[in-house]
């Protein structure tokens, strides 16, 4: 019937635009950083929740898989720089970024868990958000072709 979309041409629309939305680079960042965020939490909150590791040691121990992961998809996928030539020099500057940013999401998880009396989970989510933003700026300028 003329008019009518068929079954066939309603997967390509749908895939067509799930294949717009990944050539956003805002979207890859955030997909990239949304998967090594999930490997995170997965450890921080089975940590914390299932096994009665401090918040302290959660965030430790789950931030180093989750580093690994984001560097590598952030660096290849989402800011599509396959460079080998300054791979090094990227890595320092992520891993720089990262520690720093690191700290301060210690310094803040611990502020507001102790002082403000919120659960770990919720202040960590909290700080996910708020750290995401500035990090998009500041790895765009690490990748940068």
């Amino acid at each position: 019937m003329p008019g009518r979309i068929g079954r066939q041409d309603g997967r390509e629309i749908v895939d067509d635009l799930i294949s717009s939305l990944f050539e956003i680079q805002l979207v890859r960042f955030i997909g990239a950083g949304g998967l090594a965020t999930f490997v995170y939490y997965a450890i921080f909150v089975t940590l914390t929740e299932f096994s009665r590791v401090t918040y302290h040691r959660a965030s430790v121990i789950a931030f180093v898989p989750s580093f690994s992961l984001n560097f590598a998809l952030q660096k290849l996928w989402a800011f599509r720089n396959a460079s080998v030539d300054d791979a090094a020099f990227q890595l320092a500057l992520f891993s720089l970024k990262n520690l720093v940013f690191f700290g301060v999401n210690y310094m803040l998880l611990r502020a507001l868990v102790e002082r403000g009396r919120m659960r770990p989970l919720y202040a960590q989510v909290l700080l996910t958000i708020a750290l995401t933003v500035v990090s998009y700026f500041v790895t765009g300028w690490i990748f940068k072709n």
